[in-house]
């Protein structure tokens, strides 16, 4: 009879643990998935997002929301830091997407393309005041409107964003009061080949690189993006290091090189209050990979 009891309770261990270690296997193997957000009215407003409605990627400085309705992705975000803005006027913002959802880079979008460093150069006047700073980045606004299509099936590779209409992958970028650059960008599901489901998953890639080359002929350091065509979209988030290289030099140009991502593309960062000081003006590259988005 204890041997009968022994035997079973032996028997429910052995399937106990079975269990437990199946469920851990699964948790390790399980995709590690980023929902993103419905597009709520008060986005198109970007004065109106509250400040808990974005994520806060500490290694980018970069408030940011990723969201969609049953025809448009989106991309919303907040620069703050100083170190966040320069990326942007500087390197512009590259958005890559799968549709496939493989961590490939397989379409490109731009928005701004920077103007060039001599240009930029030539016309920076002297900042003594905020409000003086403030209007600054409003006139450096007014020319960033060009966006830049990469491997867009029968599209042209550049064009302005404040001519087309809002039918179009379409862009639009403004200053606060408090001096924060407010960004929007929105893709048409139909102009990436994407039919709308939901839940559907795709992986995409905010990027801002700037890098400093010799320049031997003139002595200078000049400012350019690299970093500009990976095949795949690489693996956590990276910060300074790593990265592809090569590809678009100061404000124009196509994107080539390479990368891999590996893992699931979670994103770093907390909330909007976690971690890190977005006021500060440390360099750092805008680089947030997410492997699977799934769309709501």
């Amino acid at each position: 009879m204890a041997s009968n009891f022994g035997e079973k309770f032996f028997a429910m261990q052995k399937i106990k643990i079975t269990l437990i270690l199946l469920s851990v296997f699964s948790l390790c193997n399980a995709k590690k998935v980023v929902k993103a957000t419905w597009e709520k009215p008060h986005y198109a407003t970007p004065d109106s997002i509250y400040i808990l409605d974005y994520k806060y990627d500490k290694g980018s400085q970069l408030f940011y929301i990723l969201s969609n309705d049953s025809n448009n992705l989106y991309v919303h975000a907040k620069f703050v830091s100083q170190n966040a803005q320069r990326q942007l006027m500087m390197a512009g913002l590259t958005i890559w997407l799968d549709t496939n959802a493989k961590g490939k880079c397989e379409m490109g979008i731009k928005y701004p393309l920077p103007v060039s460093d001599r240009e930029e150069s030539r016309e920076r006047p002297a900042m003594n005041q905020r409000q003086d700073r403030g209007q600054t980045m409003k006139q450096k606004l007014s020319k960033l409107s060009t966006i830049e299509l990469m491997n867009f099936p029968d599209k042209p590779s550049i064009f302005f964003a404040s001519t087309l209409s809002r039918e179009n992958v379409w862009g639009e970028m403004k200053v606060n009061d408090d001096g924060a650059i407010l960004y929007t960008l929105k893709v048409p599901f139909e102009q990436i080949g994407l039919k709308y489901a939901a839940n559907k998953t795709i992986s995409l890639r905010l990027q801002s690189k700037i890098t400093e080359q010799s320049n031997a002929e003139s002595g200078k350091a000049s400012m350019g993006m690299s970093g500009g065509g990976p095949s795949d979209m690489g693996g956590e988030h990276s910060g300074m290091g790593g990265g592809p290289s090569g590809g678009m030099r100061g404000g124009g140009g196509g994107m080539s090189g390479g990368g891999g991502m590996s893992g699931g593309g979670e994103m770093q960062g907390g909330g909007p209050g976690g971690g890190g000081q977005p006021g500060t003006s440390s360099s750092s590259d805008i680089n947030i990979r997410i492997k699977t988005l799934q769309l709501q």
